[in-house]
């Protein structure tokens, strides 16, 4: 499943592309809500790694709670999730990935390979928004394209 365990450890580069950035804020603008945005930079990255979590253990691929709020937490919490989602991917089988899993918040059921592709969407959309929040308190924002994510592990060798 070469396709998925690059997608999972390109999720996990991106998301710790910005968590760098944030490590550049203030306590201050690490709560702030900059241009109207619904949540704040450390509050997107919060419910982006509490999805990423929640869905480990929703497909049963592994079971841990957020740590704590912090940045460093999070970004530790986000590095981990990445680590798994990408070693599950590396040994996925298509029985595994058409395992089903019921969702009660949404009265349905769902494949594990649905809830892979859903967290990588949900990153992503958060990512963005993340991007936004940083770029609207006068950060430089990193590229976070898969394509730099290619051209970078590329020229590492």
């Amino acid at each position: 499943m070469k396709l998925l365990v690059d997608a999972f450890h390109y999720n996990g580069w991106a998301t710790a592309r910005l968590g760098e950035v944030c490590r550049g804020l203030s306590p201050a603008e690490l709560e702030t809500k900059p241009g109207g945005l619904h949540e704040s930079p450390l509050g997107l990255l919060q419910h982006l790694v509490e999805v990423e979590l929640a869905y480990l253990a929703l497909t049963g691929i592994h079971t841990s709670e957020v740590r704590g709020a912090t940045l460093e937490h999070l970004l530790a919490d986000a590095e981990a999730a990445a680590e798994r989602y990408t070693a599950f991917a590396a040994e996925a089988t298509e029985e595994r990935l058409a395992h089903r899993f019921h969702m009660s918040r949404l009265k349905a059921d769902f494949t594990v390979q649905d809830a892979l592709l859903q967290v990588l969407a949900h990153s992503a959309s958060h990512r963005a928004e993340l991007g936004v929040a940083l770029s609207l308190l006068g950060r430089d924002v990193p590229g976070t394209d898969y394509v730099v994510y290619r051209a970078a592990h590329e020229a590492a060798g």
